[in-house]
């Protein structure tokens, strides 16, 4: 599994690259509001074809499409699969051979009552003895968002009945500002690719 990395979203340019997207994509970023969603949108399409080149050789246009629950995938590769995160740091891809799911969240405060509705108890006792809340915060919000992404089913249970914490197959990459998780049933070696585009 390879997980590619853009992290200078500030610094992002996104006009210049706005003639090599396909024209609904092109749309769609330009139909956001904000600059930072034109930004993720643009970033997010560039990093997916820098990923399918670097580890699949791919450079052809891609096709994509959402199943029911809105995962992703490519219409024309059955066999590769992908997901995408973004946050105000930048943008993840992941790619691989199986499903996998990929968060990427900035570490901020958070509001006091969400451990208690999303958290099952063992995470909620990690958070309260951590000396870093906002970072625990971070770290297990981004392995639950990449397990339920990994299944794209949606969120068909609550939240605060998965335990993040004894799952061995999802893995959580620290970096100053965000953390990084990835969910993969069966591929636990991952590459990290940090790229500028």
């Amino acid at each position: 599994m390879k997980l590619y990395l853009f992290n200078d979203i500030n610094n992002f340019d996104y006009s210049k690259h706005l003639d090599c997207l396909p024209e609904d994509r092109r749309q769609k970023a330009l139909n956001y509001k904000q600059e930072i969603d034109r930004k993720l949108c643009v970033a997010s399409y560039i990093l997916l074809k820098n990923a399918l080149k670097g580890s699949y050789g791919i450079d052809s246009s891609i096709n994509l499409r959402c199943s029911e629950h809105g995962k992703p995938y490519l219409t024309d590769y059955e066999n590769i699969f992908f997901n995408i995160s973004h946050c105000k740091y930048g943008v993840v891809c992941a790619v691989s051979d199986y499903e996998i799911g990929v968060d990427i969240q900035d570490v901020r405060p958070f509001k006091e009552n969400v451990p208690k509705k999303v958290f099952c108890i063992e995470e909620q006792e990690l958070l309260d003895k951590a000396t870093d809340k906002n970072r625990e915060f971070a770290r297990i919000w981004s392995k639950k968002e990449a397990y339920f992404k990994m299944l794209g089913s949606g969120l068909t249970r609550k939240m605060n009945e998965f335990n993040t914490l004894d799952k061995n197959y999802i893995q959580t990459f620290d970096y100053e500002d965000f953390c990084i998780s990835v969910s993969c049933l069966k591929d636990n070696d991952i590459d990290i690719k940090t790229i500028s585009i």
